[in-house]
């Protein structure tokens, strides 16, 4: 019996992996485009007021690395090993997250693929 659930639990944990693999790639690139941004922004105030950017080395930090916590997470969950962490979670913060990753990828289409934008575009006449 306990083979049979440790397999089911490799099974979910081997599932579980492969939609973070998707879903965690699809957060993490705006993640990292706007940590990138926000730092490269942040450095000419920086360079003219001598001050240290230790908070945006944080928030580059954070976002790279991001994806790979999911794993760890997983595999964390997976071994009973539990992540130290007892901040909340923030909806809101989940919330902002998802709107800027959605605005992300349809402002890429509406850039990158011409048909994508014309129907962008004939919608948002039809709106008006």
């Amino acid at each position: 019996m306990e083979i049979l659930v440790k397999l089911i639990m490799v099974a979910v944990l081997v599932v579980t992996l492969a939609i973070w693999a998707i879903v965690g790639l699809v957060f993490w690139i705006p993640l990292l485009m706007r940590a990138t941004t926000v730092f490269a922004a942040a450095l000419v105030p920086a360079a003219f007021s001598h001050r240290g950017i230790s908070q945006l080395h944080d928030g580059l930090q954070n976002a790279s690395g991001f994806y790979f916590r999911g794993f760890k997470y997983a595999f964390d969950a997976f071994n009973d090993e539990p992540d130290g962490s007892s901040e909340p979670l923030r909806l809101g913060r989940v919330l902002l997250e998802m709107l800027w990753t959605a605005a992300f990828w349809f402002f890429l289409l509406v850039v990158i693929k011409p048909t994508f934008r014309e129907v962008a575009l004939s919608l948002w006449h039809s709106i008006k």
